[in-house]
């Protein structure tokens, strides 16, 4: 179910559900349930898609499908080679030789076994789920990052990486001698390694933005939160953490984290946003006495976003209490203000 609520994840059930048949066709079993598998999933995938693509039709911000689908995925190319090859530096090495020992010692020792094309299509299936995934996130507009904030677009990547992965090593593993297995294993080992270890590395400025994030919530005092209602709206002027992942960047995000400290939730007569963060060196935010309206500092004139608010108050990191607003209201792009 999750695979098919969550858009990031659409479609992995196919080639999923093409392997399991694969499987059972090699040991000569009945394909009867892995066939319903296929189409009940189909169906309810297109169902799926169907009510995501209502939902967001009625919604300001959901999102849209994307007009540079092909951009998109040109971008990809450049962002392998610029993000993800420049941070491996030289563990790239090692990782490419275990790579090719893995694949050269897959092959040989799968033509040899009578399941060969069996394990070969698997391996042309998983492939194919990458470039779903892939053309998929392309569709919604996003490029496939390696680093920074946009680095959790690999997720169904990685899904399919580890597959691949383990299919190989399957593969070069089953039925090889001892030396075949020992070259198996360091070659899983010099790509698993090194890898591990960027990826702690990697991890670090997301614990940072957590535990900032963290202590931005703990600061907030309940009077301030008792001042969300249906027709008001809380500025928050908050740090932006470190680069690149830094801390609250949307509406959404301080929303949601908020939600939890609301004793009384507000979402009685509409859909209402609790709060927006000011990010005074990049968005310029403008309040009228009825709309709060957010701009980027380097597009002036072209709205963000726009948020209903009859009350709007401000509460700046550490402060106990949040102020009172009075409209018209302006605020942030001081620093291009200053250089103009």
């Amino acid at each position: 179910l999750g695979w098919l609520i969550y858009e990031a994840t659409w479609f992995i059930w196919f080639p999923v559900s093409l392997v399991l048949i694969l499987r059972e066709i090699y040991k000569k079993n009945n394909i009867k349930k892995r066939v319903y598998y296929f189409f009940i999933a189909g169906f309810l995938q297109l169902t799926f898609i169907v009510l995501n693509r209502y939902i967001s039709s009625k919604v300001q911000f959901a999102k849209r499908v994307s007009k540079s689908i092909t951009p998109t995925l040109i971008t990809n190319i450049n962002l392998f080679k610029t993000q993800l090859l420049t941070n491996l530096d030289f563990w790239i090495y090692p990782i490419t030789f275990g790579v090719l020992s893995l694949v050269i010692l897959a092959f040989y020792t799968s033509v040899l076994t009578k399941k060969a094309r069996y394990l070969f299509l698997i391996l042309f299936l998983l492939l194919v789920g990458v470039c779903l995934s892939t053309i998929l996130y392309a569709f919604a507009g996003y490029a496939v990052e390696w680093t920074g904030l946009f680095s959790r677009v690999t997720m169904s990547l990685s899904f399919w990486f580890v597959l691949i992965l383990s299919c190989l090593f399957g593969m070069s593993f089953g039925t090889a001698n001892r030396w075949i297995k020992m070259t198996s294993i360091l070659s899983v080992f010099l790509i698993v390694f090194p890898l591990a270890k960027i990826l702690l590395k990697n991890s670090e400025p997301w614990k940072s933005s957590w535990l900032e994030q963290k202590e931005i919530l703990a600061a907030i005092q309940q009077p301030v939160m008792n001042l969300a209602g249906d027709d008001s709206l809380i500025l928050m002027d908050v740090p932006r953490g470190e680069v690149p992942i830094h801390t609250f960047s949307a509406f959404w995000d301080i929303s949601g984290a908020l939600v939890t400290k609301i004793k009384t939730l507000v979402r009685k007569k509409k859909n209402h946003t609790y709060a927006s963060v000011l990010r005074r060196g990049e968005w310029r935010t403008t309040w009228d006495g009825n709309i709060v309206r957010q701009y980027w500092c380097t597009s002036p004139e072209t709205v963000l976003w726009e948020l209903d608010a009859k009350k709007l108050y401000l509460w700046t990191y550490p402060q106990v209490e949040a102020t009172v607003v009075s409209a018209p209201y302006e605020a942030g792009c001081e620093i291009l203000k200053t250089d103009n």
